[in-house]
């Protein structure tokens, strides 16, 4: 679901109780609509905040999980390096010993 719904589904969800406990509970038009507007931007405050702390976890996790790819894609460049280092030095090895007992 994308974050700027967040704050509307919740204002909508506590309207829509709000309605329904007005309209089970006999209330006069006016109070029921005051308390509908009271609740609307309440929880709409309140879908506000629940947005910005989710948005903040989700891009903690991901650039949590960038780091973690980019430390294992450098641990496996190292990796790679160091096979070919230890490559060289011992073609370089066999080519020198190969000198030696050509000498």
């Amino acid at each position: 679901m994308k974050e700027k719904f967040i704050p509307l589904v919740t204002m909508l969800s506590a309207g829509l109780v709000t309605c329904l406990i007005c309209i089970f509970k006999p209330m006069d038009t006016i109070p029921s609509l005051i308390s509908l507007l009271i609740t609307l931007i309440v929880f709409y405050i309140l879908g506000c905040i629940a947005k910005k702390i989710i948005k903040k976890q989700v891009d903690k996790a991901n650039r949590e999980a960038e780091e973690r790819a980019n430390h294992e894609e450098y641990l496996r460049l190292k990796e790679q390096e160091e096979r070919e280092e230890a490559e060289r030095a011992a073609k370089e090895a066999a080519a020198a010993a190969g000198e030696e007992s050509a000498s």
